[in-house]
């Protein structure tokens, strides 16, 4: 019997080798987790940056065409039709504001649902011979969404 007792040795890990490997592995998961949050995070604004940029960038390409086509002013319809066609859906972008300024030009704002991701420009209206009868305001239709973007004006001037 004494001698069965000595043959069965039992195998595993000690309490303390267990204790000592969760720690090791908590510190790593520590240091690890707050670097990936913060790439993560730079990367969204990154996306939303260039999203912010691309809605500038088809707005100022649709100018053009409404000078052409349109009857020069840029108003709630038109821009909204402009958007609806060129950026159907968003995943970052919460509105687009347009507003005049008092030398003569105006002002797109693209306001980012990303912190640090908004993008704005001034055009002159001379330019671009459009004219600017309100202050225009589209909501983005975010990334699931069937129903386009939503305008909204506010009279000049407020």
């Amino acid at each position: 019997m004494i001698a069965n007792l000595k043959k069965s040795k039992k195998k595993g890990f000690t309490l303390v080798e267990l204790i000592v490997v969760i720690a090791i592995i908590a510190i790593i998961a520590a240091v690890a987790v707050p670097t990936t949050i913060k790439y993560v995070n730079e990367a969204r604004v990154t996306t939303a940056k260039s999203e912010t940029s691309s809605i500038l960038s088809t707005i100022e390409t649709g100018f053009t065409d409404l000078m052409a086509t349109g009857d020069g002013v840029l108003d709630e319809g038109s821009l909204k039709e402009l958007l609806d066609k060129m950026m159907p859906t968003t995943q970052h972008t919460e509105k687009v504001e347009v507003t005049a300024v008092a030398d003569g030009s105006f002002t797109i704002t693209v306001v980012s649902t990303q912190d640090g991701a908004n993008a704005s420009k001034t055009y002159s209206t001379s330019s671009y011979a459009l004219s600017i009868p309100a202050a225009i305001t589209l909501t983005a239709p975010g990334s699931n969404s069937e129903a386009g973007w939503t305008a909204a004006t506010a009279p000049s001037g407020t």
